[in-house]
């Protein structure tokens, strides 16, 4: 998602003029700091985001973070955040959910000899039915919404699922839910109501910017999460605009107290 976000808001710039000096610097001190997460990032460079698993990382060794036992993960694209996060929980189980199976193929390339690891090919939504997703030249780009300049490759319907009626008995032990659906997040969450009072923690992308035709504001986001007994808890990732620096999208995980 964030890949295209140069792209969206119109930004052209030499690669030397996009250089954050004393981002790069912190970034290094940064990578010194964890010197297994930075050798799993050069062995997977084009699958994980070096700061994103450091963080996922410092929570899994948490007191709270080690209570995890499962993981659903909503938006697998090709598998980067399931591969993420079984480095930080490898005991934990990991369901996920891809709606393009070019992708999910890729998944299960990476994934296919480990037991811990599920992947469904369908969407999540609000309403069980059928939705038009809009398919891209990059599959993370893939959405039911529209994202202003990004070339579309093919519209097909796509079967959509609530998570409560996919989702049975939860696994024993804290759960953390994961939802990254391209500003489609809070339908998502609307179907899993009647699951998500067993969930621990989740964990959602969050524009500040309006990425999205119709997509979920962070105001709708956080008056949802709190309705459900939810608090923030921590920053995980961030991405910001080359340009200006302001921040455009978030990684946010909410816990309950």
């Amino acid at each position: 998602m964030h890949l295209s976000l140069a792209k969206h808001f119109g930004h052209q710039h030499s690669p030397l003029a996009m250089i954050n000096i004393p981002q790069v610097i912190r970034s290094v001190a940064d990578a010194f700091e964890d010197i297994p997460t930075l050798i799993f990032k050069l062995k997977n460079r084009k699958m994980v985001s070096f700061n994103f698993c450091k963080s996922l990382k410092e929570f899994a060794r948490s007191e709270a973070g080690q209570k995890i036992s499962a993981i659903f993960d909503v938006g697998a694209n090709e598998g980067q955040f399931a591969l993420m996060a079984h480095y930080c929980w490898p005991q934990a189980q990991i369901f996920s959910f891809e709606p393009d199976e070019r992708a999910v193929q890729k998944y299960l390339a990476i994934h296919k000899n480990d037991s811990k690891m599920r992947v469904r090919t369908c969407a999540l939504g609000e309403v069980a039915g059928s939705l038009s997703m809009k398919f891209a030249k990059v599959s993370a780009q893939n959405s039911f919404l529209v994202e202003p300049g990004i070339k579309i490759e093919n519209v097909l319907n796509i079967p959509v699922y609530r998570f409560d009626d996919l989702v049975g008995t939860l696994p024993r032990g804290d759960v953390l839910l994961k939802v990254d659906v391209q500003g489609f997040e809070l339908s998502v969450l609307r179907g899993a109501t009647n699951q998500l009072p067993r969930i621990t923690w989740l964990l959602l992308e969050v524009s500040l910017v309006n990425m999205y035709e119709g997509g979920c504001r962070i105001e709708d986001i956080l008056g949802f999460v709190r309705s459900q007994g939810f608090v923030y808890w921590a920053i995980m990732d961030q991405y910001r605009l080359p340009r200006s620096r302001k921040v455009a999208q978030m990684d946010v995980l909410f816990g309950r107290p």
